[in-house]
């Protein structure tokens, strides 16, 4: 018989059996993919995709909630929007998490279904080779919307459309016999569906021209990796949901493990303490240690 004198022994055991075989998977299917492309993977590089893959595939999710609440609030169809980013990322040229941000702002704004149809598509014609440089495609179609609705106009020019704001407020108003100052929001918001749609009318089927280019066939080529790695963090997602909450619980332990220990040892080296109080310390710090044996 082992006895311990002046030690705690903490003994921690997982069965990873599970966890084990879907890591294993994943691992050889990226192996099989590396292959398909004829590249090689470290194991680092494996990793760092792998990582890279469940980034993607959490912004992906977390955008279409956002969306699926801002549309469930607005009393809007998230099976009718699935259907129009679907067809609007078909192409390849948008990112689905850009347009589904894009889509989303643009119902924050207000505009109903068929505008925010309109003008997403007017967007994507323009910024095909109208947007500012230093954005992708995705980036600014979701900047142009972000700027509508936050009237913003150094950010609605992203894709390339270059009236102000103001500016197609002030023609609405004029058109219609009122001032800018006199406008309701759903005014507005007219105003900038006729804005958008005048001047990006020009551009009508730029994006389907931009897509036969080389640059808009690596676009293509990094929308298709951005896809690939949300459909690999999709894959291993189910497996980290089944760590997370073991490792979070193992770190709660310890914290309160270290809690008490630290009340222990400001009992025995404190000042003014009684004894009982050193005794109850010790005693939390036993049971404390018994629970996490247990556990």
């Amino acid at each position: 018989m082992t006895t311990y004198a002046g030690e705690v022994r903490i003994k921690t055991r997982l069965d990873a059996a599970g966890i084990n075989a879907g890591l294993s998977k994943a691992t050889a299917m990226l192996g099989k993919l590396a292959l398909a492309i004829g590249v090689g993977f470290s194991v680092n590089a494996i990793v760092n995709f792998s990582k890279a893959a469940v980034e993607a595939a959490s912004k992906s999710e977390t955008a279409w909630a956002g969306l699926g609440f801002v549309l469930d609030a607005n009393n809007r169809s998230l099976t009718e929007a699935k259907g129009f980013l679907q067809e609007y990322t078909s192409d390849g040229l948008v990112p689905m998490t850009d347009a589904i941000k894009a889509y989303q702002n643009m119902v924050m704004r207000g505009y109903d279904t068929a505008q925010i149809e309109d003008m997403l598509r007017i967007m994507k014609d323009s910024a095909a080779f109208g947007r500012q440089g230093q954005f992708s495609m995705g980036e600014a179609i979701e900047k142009a919307t972000q700027g509508l609705r936050m009237e913003n106009s150094l950010l609605t020019d992203s894709v390339g459309i270059q009236t102000n704001v103001a500016r197609m407020w002030d023609e609405y108003a004029r058109s219609i016999g009122t001032t800018t100052n006199a406008l309701t929001l759903a005014q507005k918001r007219q105003a900038e569906y006729n804005g958008f749609m005048k001047e990006g009318g020009i551009f009508a089927g730029a994006a389907a021209k931009y897509a036969n280019t080389y640059a808009g066939r690596v676009s293509q080529l990094g929308t298709a990796f951005y896809n690939l790695r949300v459909a690999v963090g999709n894959a291993i997602i189910p497996v980290l949901n089944q760590i997370i909450p073991v490792i979070t619980k193992v770190i709660n332990w310890f914290t309160r493990l270290f809690n008490i220990v630290g009340r222990v040892m400001n009992l025995l080296f404190g000042t003014n303490v009684s004894m009982n109080d050193t005794a109850q310390g010790a005693q939390d710090a036993a049971d404390a240690t018994g629970d996490m044996a247990d556990n």
